[in-house]
C-alpha cells in the first residue's frame, strides 16, 4: 500500500475482518470477575490518586514553560528599548522598526488557552 502527498501526514490502514484479533471482554481483565468489591475500591482510590498527582506535576511543569516564556519575552522588550536609547546611527534607524516577537504555540490547541491565561496573569 502506498500514498501520495504534498505535506507529511499521518495514515491509518485498518486490518482486514480476518486479521483482527479478538479482543477479551472488561472482565477479563481483572482475573475474570472474581475480583472482590474492596479490590475493586482500591483500585479506583489508586487510579485517582495517581491522576491527581500526574495532573498536578503536569501544571507544575505547565507553570514553570509559561514562566520562561514570558521571561524570554521581557528580556526581548528589554533588550529592544535599551538598543534604542543609543545615539549612533543604527540605533537612529532601528527607532523606526516596531520590535515583533513571534510566539508559536504547536499544534495542540487544548494547551493555547492555559499558555494565554497564564501570560496574561
Amino acid at each position: 500500500m502506498s500514498t501520495s502527498s504534498v505535506s507529511k501526514g499521518c495514515f491509518v490502514f485498518k486490518p482486514s475482518a480476518k486479521k483482527k484479533k479478538k479482543t477479551p471482554d472488561l472482565e477479563s481483565y481483572f482475573i475474570d470477575g472474581c475480583e472482590g468489591a474492596e479490590s475493586r475500591e482500591l483500585r479506583f482510590r489508586l487510579c485517582q490518586d495517581l491522576w491527581d498527582q500526574i495532573k498536578s506535576e503536569t501544571e507544575i511543569l505547565q507553570d514553570e514553560l509559561n514562566r520562561k516564556v514570558l521571561d524570554s519575552l521581557l528580556d526581548f522588550t528589554k533588550k529592544c528599548s535599551s538598543i534604542r536609547q543609543h545615539s549612533d546611527w543604527t540605533s537612529q534607524m532601528r527607532a523606526s522598526e516596531i520590535p515583533t516577537a513571534a510566539l508559536i504555540l504547536g499544534v495542540n490547541v487544548t494547551d493555547h488557552d492555559l499558555t494565554f491565561q497564564s501570560l496574561s496573569e
